[in-house]
C-alpha cells in the first residue's frame, strides 16, 4: 500500500506517510526497513503535492529516526531535480544544520547529508562544509572535501545532472521494477534475510567502534582549535 500511494502520488497520503515515519523508538525501521532509504524519499516527494513543509518538520525534529530525517532530506533534494524548488533555497537550508545541535554528538547525520549537498553544488555554503570538516561533524570516511571542491570544479550544471540522474532512476512509475529487489520476491528470501540479520549483527558492532573513534576525535579537535585560539 505504501509503495502504491507513491506510485499513485496520493497528496491525501502525505500527511499520514510523514507522521508515520515520525513516529518514535524505532518504530518506522521495525516496519519498513530498507524502504526508508531506498524509496521514502521519492515517495514523500510525490505525494507532497509541491509542499515541502512536512518534509522539513521530519528534517529538524531530533527525535526522528536520523534514517527517515536523511530520507526526508533526500526527497528535498529530488524537489530541485523536479524544479519544485530552487538549489539555492534548499542549499541554504542544508546549510543551517551544520550547528553541530542537530544531532547527537557521534551521529553520522552531517556526514550522510554532505553525501547528498555534493551534487546540489553548494558553493553559497562551502564555508559552512568547511567548518563542518575541521569540527569532524562530516568525517572523511563518508566523502571527502575534496569532492567538494571537485563539485565546484565541475560547475552547477553538471552537478545538477548527475542529481536529476539519481532522480530518474529513484522513480517509481515502473512499480514492479522498483519492488523487484525485495526479497519477498525471490526464491531465496530465508537464506537472504539470515545473512542480513547476521551483516546487521556485524554492522552494529562496527558502528559502535566507528561512534567511539568518533567521539574522540571530535573531542581532540574541538581541544586543539581552543589551543590555538590562545
Amino acid at each position: 500500500a505504501f509503495m502504491l500511494l507513491g506510485h499513485f502520488k496520493s497528496k491525501d497520503a502525505h500527511k499520514v506517510i510523514a507522521d508515520i515515519f515520525s513516529l518514535k523508538e524505532g518504530i518506522p525501521d521495525t516496519l519498513f526497513g530498507d524502504l526508508i532509504t531506498e524509496d521514502l524519499p521519492i515517495i514523500l516527494l510525490n505525494t507532497c503535492d509541491g509542499s515541502l513543509d512536512r518534509i522539513r518538520s521530519m528534517i529538524l525534529d531530533k527525535e526522528v529516526n536520523e534514517y527517515c530525517r536523511i530520507s526526508a532530506c533526500r526527497a528535498l533534494a529530488y524537489a530541485v531535480a523536479a524544479e519544485y524548488v530552487s538549489r539555492q533555497e534548499i542549499v541554504e537550508f542544508f546549510g543551517t544544520l551544520f550547528t553541530g545541535n542537530e544531532a547527537d554528538e557521534i551521529s553520522d547525520f552531517w556526514g550522510m547529508l554532505a553525501i547528498i549537498l555534493v551534487d546540489l553544488y553548494p558553493e553559497e555554503i562551502i564555508d559552512v562544509i568547511r567548518d563542518a570538516y575541521e569540527d569532524s561533524l562530516i568525517m572523511p570516511g563518508f566523502i571527502a572535501y575534496e569532492d567538494f571542491e571537485r563539485s565546484l570544479e565541475i560547475g552547477e550544471e553538471k552537478c545538477l545532472n548527475n542529481l536529476r540522474r539519481d532522480f530518474e532512476y529513484q522513480n517509481i512509475d515502473d512499480l514492479h521494477k522498483s519492488m523487484s529487489w525485495w526479497s519477498c520476491f525471490k526464491n531465496n528470501s530465508k537464506k537472504s534475510s539470515s545473512w542480513s540479520a547476521k551483516q546487521m549483527q556485524d554492522q552494529k558492532k562496527s558502528q559502535k567502534k566507528k561512534a567511539a573513534a568518533k567521539k574522540k576525535k571530535r573531542k581532540q579537535s574541538k581541544k586543539s582549535r581552543k589551543k590555538n585560539r590562545r
